[in-house]
């Protein structure tokens, strides 16, 4: 499956990617087209709405269907937006389908935010304050070349996320 365990000796600095995500108009119809194209079955499935997230226009809830795909030592997750107002809503609306954010996960979000804003990357959402029980946080800028880089970082509580999402994937043998 993939690995949750930071990497700290790649040039980025922030480990092997963990995840890609993308932004989908049908999260059905890309679980279905990806699981094809890649010969995969393995996928899991969810809705959910956050509690209050921080963003660049403001503060929202994100509502979104999401999807995951084993690729390896990476996952693929497939978010679709259920409304306008999240990064992933504004994505869409302004660049229509594709690749959204790298993943990484990393065991000092603070040092990371500090490091990566060195770099001219600020932040467009997160919950990264001290209280918030699950730390991540989107960064956008032109040293990402378009993409968004996103950081979760690792704890308890994001151990125990992915975790869930990669017992709730059933592997199956491709058709």
């Amino acid at each position: 499956m993939y690995r949750t365990e930071p990497d700290e000796i790649h040039s980025l600095g922030l480990g092997d990617i963990h995840h890609v995500g993308l932004v989908v108009m049908d999260l059905d119809r890309a679980l279905s087209t990806y699981s094809a194209l890649l010969g995969r079955a393995d996928t899991t499935k969810l809705e959910f709405q956050t509690p209050d997230v921080p963003m660049r226009w403001g503060t929202r809830r994100l509502n979104l269907r999401v999807g995951f795909m084993s690729l390896g030592g990476t996952l693929l997750e497939i978010l679709q937006p259920l409304d306008d107002q999240s990064p992933h809503g504004k994505f869409l609306a302004e660049r229509g389908e594709g690749l959204h954010h790298l993943g990484f996960l990393v065991t000092d979000l603070d040092g990371q935010s500090a490091r990566l804003a060195g770099l001219g990357m600020s932040t467009l959402a997160g919950t990264n304050r001290p209280q918030d029980p699950l730390r991540w946080v989107y960064l956008d800028g032109p040293a990402a070349g378009g993409a968004v880089i996103e950081m979760m970082e690792k704890s308890p509580i994001s151990e125990q996320f992915w975790a869930d999402a990669a017992s709730a994937m059933i592997a199956k043998e491709p058709e």
